[in-house]
C-alpha cells in the first residue's frame, strides 16, 4: 500500500467500551470518549458500556489522505466503562479494486502501555489538540516504545479470549490501555 493510493482505509476493532484511533498522530476515529480531538485522560472511563465479543468496522478515508511515505504509526487508546473487564483488538486494512490488504491484524504483536498515568507525560486541556502537542507524543513515529511490553492482540482480561492477559496489571487499577504498531 502506498501513501498515494486511492484505496479505502478501514478500522476493525473489538473493544470494551471506548477508544480513540490515530494514524501518524492524527485522530481518525473515536467512540464513547467525548468530542472529536478532545483530550482523553488516562483515568477517564468510557461514556457508555459496550460489551466486547464482536468486531465493528468503520471506513475512515482514502489511503492518500491518511498515510505518509515511509513508516506509518497506528495507535489506539482504549478505555473501559468499568475496570472489571477489558478488551482491545484493533485492525487496519485497505480495500481497492484489486482486493483487501490487511496492514495491521488484531492478532499482531503490539507495544502496549497500561494507563496508570499518561503515556508520554504532560497534560493538555481543551479541544482541537494538534499532533505532537504534549500528551499525544506516543502516537508519533518519533516516540520510543522500547520500554513498553509487547504482546499479541487482543489484549485484555475478564472475557476469556485474550491472547495477552493483563488482569494482574489492570483489574481494579486502570481503565485504559494504549497500544501502537508501526
Amino acid at each position: 500500500v502506498t501513501a498515494t493510493g486511492t484505496g479505502t482505509v478501514s478500522i476493525t476493532i473489538d473493544f470494551n467500551s471506548g477508544f480513540v484511533a490515530y494514524l501518524n498522530g492524527r485522530e481518525v476515529l473515536r467512540k464513547n470518549l467525548g468530542a472529536v480531538n478532545s483530550y482523553v485522560y488516562y483515568d477517564q472511563q468510557a461514556y457508555n458500556l459496550r460489551n466486547a465479543g464482536s468486531n465493528v468496522t468503520w471506513t475512515i478515508g482514502i489511503a492518500s489522505n491518511l498515510f505518509v511515505s515511509g513508516t506509518n504509526i497506528f495507535a489506539v487508546q482504549t478505555h473501559a466503562y468499568t475496570n472489571a473487564s477489558f478488551a482491545a483488538a484493533p485492525g487496519l486494512s485497505v480495500s481497492s479494486a484489486t482486493g483487501d490488504v490487511v496492514l495491521v491484524s488484531p492478532t499482531n504483536q503490539w507495544r502496549y502501555f497500561i494507563g496508570t498515568h499518561e503515556p508520554s507525560g504532560g497534560i493538555v486541556e481543551g479541544v482541537n489538540v494538534p499532533p505532537g502537542i504534549r500528551g499525544l507524543e506516543w502516537t508519533l513515529a518519533s516516540f520510543d516504545t522500547g520500554d513498553w511490553p509487547a504482546g499479541p492482540g487482543g489484549i485484555g482480561f475478564g472475557d476469556g479470549d485474550d491472547a495477552t492477559d493483563v488482569s494482574n496489571q489492570m483489574y481494579n487499577v486502570s481503565v485504559s490501555l494504549y497500544m501502537r504498531q508501526a
